[in-house]
């Protein structure tokens, strides 16, 4: 499935504004060796504009609760949550 910048911006309506990305003040993360309030680029590291699945967690919980939220991000990379996660009848290639 092919999606289009236009379909893009829209899923990602809920995190930009009109001069960028927004920045959550309620919502710290600690990444690696970064620090900061929630927004774009914590996705991956060296990476300043990738989303990952704690964009959408970290807006999710700032809505939810009043007090604010830390994320302390683990990762270990090379992961797909498509591949590794979906089940066998996922029916995507396996990685050689």
């Amino acid at each position: 499935m092919k999606r289009s910048f236009k379909n893009l911006t829209a899923l990602f309506a809920f995190c930009r504004k009109s001069d960028g990305w927004v920045v959550r003040d309620d919502v710290l993360i600690n990444y690696l060796d970064r620090r900061g309030k929630l927004t774009v680029g914590y996705g991956a590291p060296g990476k300043n504009l990738e989303i990952g699945p704690e964009l959408g967690f970290g807006f999710t919980f700032g809505d939810k609760y009043e007090e604010p939220v830390l994320l302390i991000k683990t990762a270990w990379g090379g992961r797909s949550l498509a591949r590794e996660t979906s089940g066998a009848d996922n029916h995507l290639e396996p990685r050689s």
